[in-house]
């Protein structure tokens, strides 16, 4: 592209349309900030999860904010931008080498809003055939699962010339934030894009591959998830009479709901955007420029599944609250139910035992 925008890009960037898209995605990652405080405090406070849990929903929030202030950052910089420079056309749009930092970023808590689901849906799997040997250890299977589902990808996905050798050494995605400036070295030619939004061209071809990968695996943790969620109902049922086992299962079978749910909106706000981005790559010919812009950015779900990420924490804590307030009335009241047939039972008896020895 060259460095002056023609007119229909003009026409494109200035469009109310195009700038109430924008405007919408900026009140997002609004929303998203202020969704977090009172989702952090509930997490801390008052949250019924295992720790191992509590840490990858931590992650969770912290890609969903990375992602939110990224996205505001560029939203507000080419919002003014088309403000200021409308009228100038050779002004108006971005060169990649400026961009560099806030593609990385965005490149990487895109793919760690969707990686974390993955470890969520792991680590229910494992507390579920394993739950002695999860509650022994901790914080270490959701350590050893966010670090073996965020091998490379994220420095991967960008271009070969930019990955040094310290770049596929990382042990998590925690070390790829703090590795980040390791992995920047902008060797791509240099292009003009309408916004910061759109990566470099040598790394669209990646970053499909990676994006189709990670959407076939977050399908198979959503049937993980179902399935968990089946046999813990089912498993319930079997342990009615065992009031502690049946509480465990209980709860386990909450902290599966609210983690199947955050998943699961997760994979829709990813998977509807790759699924857009795709079909209109593939579709040239059905889509003008304008049209096309459009459409991408309309379906451009991801902002809205990471405000969703902190609200569904909230909504799930407060439902978990409710939802335990029930369990205990209920198991209480079953408990005094046993034990008032157990004494009328053993009133029987006796009775019963005393009439028949007592006649002669």
């Amino acid at each position: 592209m060259s460095s002056c925008a023609n007119q229909e890009i003009v026409e494109l960037l200035t469009s109310p349309i195009y700038l109430a898209l924008s405007y919408l995605q900026q009140m997002t990652s609004l929303g998203t900030l202020v969704l977090t405080g009172p989702a952090i405090y509930l997490l801390l406070r008052k949250s019924p999860f295992h720790y191992s849990t509590k840490i990858l929903l931590f992650l969770s929030i912290f890609f969903a904010n990375s992602f939110s202030l990224v996205l505001f950052s560029i939203q507000t910089t080419a919002s003014y931008r088309a403000y200021k420079y409308g009228a100038e056309p050779c002004s108006l749009l971005f060169d990649t080498e400026e961009c560099h930092f806030q593609v990385f970023f965005l490149v990487f808590s895109s793919y760690g809003l969707l990686t974390t689901p993955i470890a969520m849906s792991l680590e229910r799997l494992l507390s579920t055939i394993a739950p002695k040997f999860y509650e022994q250890n901790g914080a270490w299977p959701s350590t050893f699962l966010t670090t073996f589902t965020n091998r490379p990808e994220t420095s991967g996905a960008l271009p070969m010339s930019q990955n040094r050798k310290s770049a596929g050494s990382h042990p998590g995605v925690l070390y790829v934030w703090l590795l980040t400036h390791f992995v920047m070295s902008p060797r791509v030619p240099v292009e003009f894009v309408a916004s910061c939004a759109v990566p470099p061209t040598p790394m669209m071809k990646t970053l499909n591959f990676i994006a189709t990968i990670k959407t076939v695996a977050m399908i198979l943790c959503i049937f993980i998830n179902i399935m968990i969620l089946m046999y813990n109902r089912r498993t319930e049922k079997d342990i009615q009479f065992d009031l502690k086992t049946q509480f465990r299962q209980r709860e386990a079978l909450l902290t599966s709901q609210v983690t199947c749910t955050i998943s699961i909106v997760l994979f829709f706000g990813f998977g509807i955007h790759t699924m857009t981005q795709l079909f209109v790559s593939f579709n040239p010919d059905l889509f003008s420029l304008t049209a096309a812009n459009y459409t991408i950015k309309g379906f451009y779900t991801l902002p809205y599944a990471a405000m969703a990420t902190p609200g569904l924490l909230l909504y799930g804590l407060r439902y978990i609250k409710r939802k335990r307030r029930r369990m205990i009335k209920e198991l209480t009241e079953a408990q005094e139910t046993m034990r008032s047939r157990m004494k009328d039972l053993s009133i029987l008896w006796d009775s019963t035992y005393e009439q028949k020895y007592s006649q002669p």
